[in-house]
């Protein structure tokens, strides 16, 4: 509905591509939603509210993102349109990221993903890709996020064509690790890092950067493209 009015910044997070066009074309979709009476088409009403949300996320304004993809969150787990729940909750987590709620943020990526992997699969990439990139975005990623970051994030593979003619990449499904597992792996590479440096003083460029930058920063070269569009209802 709007996605063509959309991309993604160097951060991996969606942008006008013309900010008044997009803010024009929401103005419409929510002259559209007001116009439909009340609970004579909650399908409309949920498409037209969730592409509003998304919208409005894209322009900056995340308080009236918000209050629309919540409206559309509820109105797909009313229909019971599990589906439409998942890629709803996804939304609605990239807004409260923007909006730097992180907490929040993660709750809903890991309950879509779980919702995906037991009723909808072929939605669990998208569910990766929107936690994979929060990992990205939070400090302890250069601790034990690293760790789980590097498995969320898609793995590369034959390019393909989707029906909408845009290129992605498949991708590997990796399972979840524990937190027990994360801190191991963090004390592991912690210690093994501390035993190659030992004595061994950094390079004045490397040194002036902090770990966490560098550390997200390699997280970043592992990404081969940009989100997909907002997954599929």
């Amino acid at each position: 509905m709007l996605q063509h009015l959309i991309t993604e910044d160097e951060d991996l997070r969606m942008v006008p591509i013309d900010p008044n066009q997009l803010a024009n074309a929401v103005a419409g979709t929510r002259a559209e939603l007001r116009a439909i009476p009340e609970g004579t088409d909650d399908a409309e009403a949920r498409v037209l509210a969730r592409w509003t949300g998304i919208g409005l996320m894209a322009l900056g304004d995340h308080d009236d993102a918000l209050v629309f993809l919540q409206q559309a969150l509820d109105l797909a787990t009313a229909s019971g349109n599990t589906r439409a729940v998942i890629a709803t909750e996804l939304n609605l987590g990239d807004a409260y990221r923007y909006a730097g709620e992180a907490e929040t943020a993660e709750m809903l990526y890991r309950r879509a993903l779980e919702g995906a992997r037991g009723q909808h699969p072929e939605l669990v990439d998208f569910d990766l890709q929107h936690l994979g990139k929060h990992l990205m975005e939070q400090v302890h990623v250069a601790e034990f996020g690293f760790g789980e970051a590097n498995l969320l994030l898609p793995q590369p593979r034959a390019p393909r064509r989707t029906p909408h003619g845009e290129l992605h990449r498949l991708h590997r499904r990796r399972p979840l690790p524990s937190n027990a597992i994360l801190h191991r792996e963090a004390a592991s590479r912690s210690t093994e890092r501390s035993r190659r440096t030992a004595g061994r003083p950094l390079a004045p460029e490397r040194a002036s950067s902090s770990s966490a930058s560098a550390s997200a920063h390699a997280i970043r070269l592992r990404v081969w493209s940009p989100t997909p569009p907002p997954a599929p209802l």
